[in-house]
């Protein structure tokens, strides 16, 4: 019996799944003036021969509604150009679209659409009339509210006039594509306990070094060298006292971005995953700006700090964020292996990620670093999903976000209530 009833769920499931289906596909104007057609049909045949003037009729306005369509942008070709290469989330762009019209009639209702998120179609603008054997140019301003490069899809001109029956549509040239960066916000200053090494060319750091200019004095400690002795305080105090200089160590930051989908809620650029992308941007940012070495660690690839001057730093790994897309199944290089094979112990760690990808298995892949967690939680960035008590997780987070509205203060407060107790297990 229990056999019997599983069967019967699966057929009555999949029979569901067929109705749905066919449902969706006759609630479009296509499909009601089919069915008015076979009604009208049926009528003429059965009843009285009136009906097939309804069945003609219905049958010119589905072929002129088909035709109109295909005829108005068979002639139609053309371009997309932004005024520019990159830019950020919610930041204008000005963008040119030219259509040419090889066909002697004219052509109303284009729409300019390209591939968004979800594989919906998106509109970028619209032109209510294109005279034939011209070139049509015009001008508008393109926003994007997620990062990523654009067009996702290459542009096309569709046109459904005059009933909108189905859209045809023409494909256009879209030579340069605009790259989006991910939005950021101002962060604390590095912590000092950042790790660093020499580098000809950086400024000193107000911190304790050995090469830069007299920071103070202080006790002497074993292993200091006694060319740094100051003797006049030294015979003051009746004790060894040195000078402590600068130090002109580059801080050493590796930011681990965890972008597996198990750990992430939400879709789109109001999804954890987009804002964990915000974040890990504007940790690089804003550490890249006060001279540290930062290399980013995702899933999927390794985006390293090779430039000279810190704008072309940002750039690269800018760059790296808004081209990043899901890993597909084949060839995908996991986060655990990416950390393995970046594996360095004298950098200061930084690891995003939400509650739940911290109490998933796979996040034991952390273990052996020493690293420091901005946890998301889940349940702020998707009300459907409830998130994991803050009692359950493996480690106490350096900086809990509660949701999209604390991230700008999170932000700004990181860095200043570093403890041991934060560090990962």
């Amino acid at each position: 019996m229990t056999m019997l009833r599983k069967r019967g769920y699966v057929l009555a499931r999949k029979l569901h799944t067929w109705l749905d289906r066919q449902i969706r596909r006759v609630r479009t104007p296509l499909g009601s003036l089919g069915l008015a057609a076979l009604a009208s049909g049926l009528c003429g045949f059965f009843l009285h021969p009136q009906g097939f003037v309804v069945f003609f009729g219905v049958l010119a306005v589905t072929a002129l509604g088909l035709a109109w369509p295909w005829l108005s942008v068979c002639g139609l070709s053309g371009s997309l150009i932004f005024d520019r290469s990159r830019c950020r989330e919610g930041e204008p762009v000005t963008a040119r679209l030219t259509l040419r019209n090889w066909a002697p009639w004219s052509v109303w209702g284009v729409s300019i659409k390209t591939g968004a998120e979800e594989g919906i179609d998106e509109a970028l603008t619209g032109l209510a009339y294109v005279p034939g054997w011209r070139t049509t140019s015009v001008t508008f301003q393109f926003m994007s509210g997620c990062r990523g490069q654009f067009p996702r899809r290459p542009p096309r001109a569709v046109c459904g006039f005059p009933f909108g029956l189905w859209e045809a549509s023409r494909s256009l040239a879209a030579p340069e594509s605009l790259l989006v960066w991910p939005r950021t916000f101002p962060v604390a200053a590095l912590p000092e306990m950042a790790g660093g090494h020499i580098a000809e060319g950086l400024a000193p750091r107000d911190r304790p070094g050995n090469w830069g200019d007299p920071l103070g004095v202080r006790p002497y400690r074993r292993g200091d060298p006694l060319r740094r002795v100051h003797w006049p305080q030294t015979a003051r105090y009746g004790e060894l006292i040195v000078c402590e200089v600068q130090s002109n160590a580059s801080p050493r930051v590796q930011v681990i971005l965890d972008t597996r989908r198990s750990a992430h809620v939400g879709i789109g650029t109001n999804g954890s995953c987009e804002w964990a992308i915000r974040i890990a941007a504007s940790l690089v940012e804003g550490w890249v700006g006060q001279g540290a070495e930062v290399e980013l660690l995702f899933e999927g690839g390794v985006a390293l700090d090779r430039g000279v001057a810190s704008q072309a730093r940002i750039s690269a790994l800018f760059d790296a964020l808004a081209r990043w897309q899901p890993p597909g199944e084949r060839n995908r290089a996991t986060l655990g292996d990416v950390l393995e094979s970046r594996r360095v112990d004298d950098r200061f760690r930084v690891v995003i990620t939400t509650d739940i990808g911290l109490v998933d298995s796979s996040a034991h892949a952390w273990k052996w670093s020493s690293a420091n967690f901005v946890v998301l939680r889940a349940e702020g960035f998707c009300q459907q999903v409830s998130g994991v008590a803050h009692a359950l997780l493996p480690i106490v987070p350096w900086v809990l976000i509660d949701g999209p509205d604390d991230v700008v203060a999170s932000l700004r407060k990181l860095g200043k209530e570093v403890s041991l107790g934060c560090k990962g297990i």
